[in-house]
């Protein structure tokens, strides 16, 4: 048990360890961009995922329930000056939900977003802000339906969030 213990262990350090070599070269843009893929895949919707996302960040923060919908994302060109870089996001929004209610987007929600990075020992990590997670839509559906399962007396509402989510959608495509 205790070997198996300590091949754990090491496994986990050296994935560690490549992954900071790994993030040692990445670029402002590089860092937002594998940062909000991981996001809109509902890396932060989870304990046992958002350990994929942290080691872009300088913080770790509970993301509650607030969800951004999006359809999808494009990163721009960093503006970089010294240890310091800022990166804006377009996000395709749908629009949020605390999986109470669905709310549309408005235009005070901020788009482009802009995240701040800073350089520490080397390497780019998002400084702020750090939003709700802005996820696909088909994740976000996917994790209501779940709810359903496992919140059999919140069925209907959460039904009917789903189906607004699909609504706006095909509004995009349109």
């Amino acid at each position: 048990m205790i070997k198996r213990f300590l091949i754990i262990t090491i496994i986990l350090n050296l994935l560690t360890l490549l992954g900071i070599a790994w993030a040692n070269a990445m670029s402002p843009e590089e860092v937002v961009q594998k940062f909000c893929h991981l996001d809109a895949e509902g890396k932060r919707l989870s304990g046992d995922t958002w350990i994929e996302i942290a080691k872009f960040t300088t913080l770790v923060e509970d993301s509650g329930e607030m969800m951004v919908i999006i359809e999808g994302f494009k990163v721009d060109n960093a503006t970089i000056s010294d240890n310091t870089a800022t990166v804006s996001v377009d996000y395709q929004l749908i629009g949020s939900t605390d999986t109470i209610e669905f709310t549309k987007p408005s235009k005070k929600w901020a788009n482009p977003y802009i995240y701040r990075l800073v350089k520490q020992d080397s390497v780019w990590k998002i400084d702020a802000p750090i939003s709700a997670p802005h996820v696909y839509w088909e994740i976000v559906v996917s994790h209501l339906k779940e709810l359903q399962k496992r919140e059999p007396v919140r069925r209907e509402q959460l039904e009917s969030i789903i189906n607004q989510i699909i609504n706006e959608r095909s509004k995009l495509k349109k």
